[in-house]
């Protein structure tokens, strides 16, 4: 059946492959983003509708393209992750954003299934436990705060607007063309760098022992197409490997696909604050068992395919023109 999708944050690395895989299922994709321009060359050209630039806290204009499309479920992915300039950042996006998107629907008078992405940060640290869904939400930075706030802002406007919902909780997700200021990609794109004698050969890593729970973002996003299809509402979610790999093991793993020689070095880092979540692992325990979700990608395969990015990137870069 061919349904129509609204995915806030479209242009992001989630919004993009989602964009793609519902394409692929032959549904009709509308991305609104604050800005304007996704994919950066990805996947191959889809046949999807244009990114609506619009920021989620213009609640008029917000209500106008939901009225035009009338779309029959809305994936909000769009938030404020890191790298801000200030912290009133994340409750601008994560939470005034969200308040504005269920204000719109309400607006439009339409009653789309809504999927909502959050974040393991909301769990903050919970020692060696493997996180479930019943975990205590213990926060410990100003992001994972402002997820937690809009976790309880959705069960709020979920309720009140009678909307059918479902919130996942996003583990560490990565995949080819994530921004070089995440760890995957930071370090396969020094890889490929040495590999083009652009770097010196050796990589240095700091929080060396901190330990995640990395994920497929091409997995994460199969995750939120079967969720949408699940009958069950109101519950939340946690998508994740279940397997916890320290940084240190991320570089080695790299380094080991590399084609040249790389050192590794590792320093101790001086800015580790009472902030810094020493271990999480996750259990998708929930997903696997309500809509038979699991991650398929091994993690030495998703950075095999990010380095393989890189590289080509690298190769491109040197080809134009100067």
């Amino acid at each position: 059946m061919n349904k129509k999708f609204i995915i806030t944050g479209a242009a992001g690395l989630m919004g993009v492959y989602l964009s793609y895989l519902l394409v692929r299922e032959g549904h009709d994709v509308y991305g609104i983003d604050i800005k304007q321009v996704g994919n950066n060359g990805l996947i191959p050209n889809v046949n999807y509708n244009p990114i609506i630039q619009c920021n989620l806290r213009d609640t008029e204009r917000l209500s106008s393209i939901l009225n035009e499309v009338k779309p029959d479920c809305v994936y909000h992915l769009a938030a404020c992750i890191r790298h801000v300039d200030s912290e009133n950042e994340y409750f601008e996006s994560n939470v005034l954003g969200t308040m504005s998107l269920f204000k719109a629907i309400k607006n439009a008078k339409i009653q789309p299934h809504m999927l909502v992405v959050g974040s393991s940060s909301e769990y903050g640290n919970v020692g060696n436990r493997v996180i479930d869904e019943l975990c205590d939400l213990n926060p410990v930075t100003v992001h994972g705060v402002s997820k937690v706030s809009q976790f309880h802002l959705c069960r709020v406007f979920s309720n009140t607007q009678n909307l059918p919902f479902k919130y996942l909780r996003v583990f560490n997700h990565t995949a080819p063309s994530q921004s070089p200021s995440m760890v995957c990609s930071r370090y396969a794109r020094e890889v490929a760098l040495i590999e083009n004698r652009q770097k010196g050969p050796m990589i240095t890593v700091r929080k060396t022992n901190n330990i995640r729970d990395f994920v497929d973002t091409r997995d994460v996003v199969s995750a939120l197409y079967w969720a949408d299809l699940s009958n069950i509402d109101g519950e939340v979610y946690n998508i994740c490997s279940g397997k916890g790999l320290s940084i240190l093991e991320i570089v080695n793993c790299l380094v080991s696909l590399s084609k040249v020689p790389i050192e590794i070095v590792c320093e101790e880092d001086k800015c580790s604050d009472s902030q810094d979540i020493l271990s999480q692992i996750g259990s998708f325990a929930k997903a696997k068992r309500d809509f038979n979700w699991q991650p398929k990608i091994p993690l030495n395969e998703t950075l095999r395919d990010i380095l393989n990015y890189w590289r080509r990137k690298l190769k491109l870069n040197q080809k134009k023109p100067s």
